[in-house]
Protein backbone atom coordinates (compact mmCIF):
# COMPACT_ATOMS: atom_id res chain seq x y z
CA UNK A 1 0.00 0.00 0.00
CA UNK A 2 1.06 3.65 -0.70
CA UNK A 3 1.98 5.68 1.90
CA UNK A 4 0.18 9.09 2.66
CA UNK A 5 3.08 10.87 4.53
CA UNK A 6 6.70 12.33 3.11
CA UNK A 7 8.05 10.76 6.17
CA UNK A 8 6.51 7.53 5.30
CA UNK A 9 8.50 7.40 2.07
CA UNK A 10 11.68 8.49 3.09
CA UNK A 11 12.17 10.60 0.25
CA UNK A 12 13.12 14.08 -0.69
CA UNK A 13 10.81 17.00 -0.85
CA UNK A 14 11.29 17.75 -4.39
CA UNK A 15 10.77 13.72 -4.96
CA UNK A 16 7.73 13.49 -2.42
CA UNK A 17 6.18 16.26 -4.66
CA UNK A 18 6.26 14.50 -7.65
CA UNK A 19 4.34 12.07 -5.97
CA UNK A 20 1.57 14.09 -4.36
CA UNK A 21 1.22 15.85 -7.86
CA UNK A 22 0.77 12.25 -9.62
CA UNK A 23 -1.59 11.38 -6.86
CA UNK A 24 -4.07 14.23 -8.41
CA UNK A 25 -3.43 11.49 -11.50
CA UNK A 26 -4.75 8.84 -9.42
CA UNK A 27 -3.67 5.93 -7.08
CA UNK A 28 -1.85 4.08 -10.04
CA UNK A 29 0.34 7.01 -11.47
CA UNK A 30 1.57 7.44 -7.70
CA UNK A 31 2.85 4.19 -7.39
CA UNK A 32 4.19 3.80 -10.48
CA UNK A 33 5.94 7.06 -9.69
CA UNK A 34 7.25 5.80 -6.04
CA UNK A 35 8.89 2.63 -7.93
CA UNK A 36 10.26 5.34 -10.42
CA UNK A 37 11.74 7.24 -8.17
CA UNK A 38 13.25 4.79 -6.04
CA UNK A 39 14.59 3.57 -9.10
CA UNK A 40 15.98 6.58 -11.52
CA UNK A 41 16.49 8.94 -8.11
CA UNK A 42 17.49 6.71 -5.39
CA UNK A 43 18.95 3.72 -7.63
CA UNK A 44 17.26 1.31 -5.01
CA UNK A 45 16.03 -0.77 -7.49
CA UNK A 46 15.03 -3.52 -4.83
CA UNK A 47 12.44 -1.36 -3.52
CA UNK A 48 11.24 -0.07 -7.30
CA UNK A 49 11.20 -3.55 -8.64
CA UNK A 50 8.61 -4.73 -5.51
CA UNK A 51 6.57 -1.24 -6.14
CA UNK A 52 6.31 -2.20 -9.90
CA UNK A 53 6.02 -5.69 -9.31
CA UNK A 54 2.83 -4.42 -7.01
CA UNK A 55 1.72 -2.80 -9.92
CA UNK A 56 1.76 -5.26 -12.29
CA UNK A 57 0.01 -7.82 -9.78
CA UNK A 58 -3.03 -5.60 -8.87
CA UNK A 59 -3.25 -3.59 -12.16
CA UNK A 60 -2.12 -6.25 -15.27
CA UNK A 61 -4.03 -4.50 -17.80
CA UNK A 62 -3.17 -0.78 -17.02
CA UNK A 63 -2.51 2.06 -19.46
CA UNK A 64 1.20 1.37 -17.03
CA UNK A 65 1.39 -1.92 -17.07
CA UNK A 66 3.78 -2.20 -20.09
CA UNK A 67 6.08 0.70 -18.87
CA UNK A 68 6.54 -0.70 -15.19
CA UNK A 69 7.50 -4.37 -16.83
CA UNK A 70 9.63 -1.96 -19.19
CA UNK A 71 11.34 -0.39 -15.92
CA UNK A 72 11.55 -4.54 -13.94
CA UNK A 73 13.80 -5.56 -17.49
CA UNK A 74 15.66 -2.56 -17.73
CA UNK A 75 16.39 -0.55 -14.68
CA UNK A 76 19.38 -2.19 -13.28
CA UNK A 77 21.13 -1.59 -17.32
CA UNK A 78 21.93 1.38 -19.06
CA UNK A 79 19.38 1.01 -21.88
CA UNK A 80 16.65 3.52 -22.40
CA UNK A 81 13.57 3.59 -23.82
CA UNK A 82 13.30 3.76 -27.48
CA UNK A 83 11.38 6.85 -27.61
CA UNK A 84 13.95 8.74 -25.73
CA UNK A 85 16.23 7.79 -28.65
CA UNK A 86 13.28 9.25 -31.11
CA UNK A 87 13.47 12.32 -29.06
CA UNK A 88 16.99 12.69 -29.46
CA UNK A 89 17.07 12.18 -33.31
CA UNK A 90 14.21 14.38 -33.93
CA UNK A 91 16.30 17.39 -31.66
CA UNK A 92 18.92 16.71 -33.69
CA UNK A 93 17.57 16.87 -37.17
CA UNK A 94 15.97 19.96 -36.30
CA UNK A 95 19.01 21.48 -35.16
CA UNK A 96 20.74 20.79 -37.87
CA UNK A 97 17.84 22.61 -40.43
Amino acid sequence: MLPLTQAAWTLSAREAGLIQSAFHLGYLTSLFMVGFINSEEKKDYDTAEKVFRELLQKYPKSELAASAQWMVDHMRTDEVPDFLHADSTASASVKEN
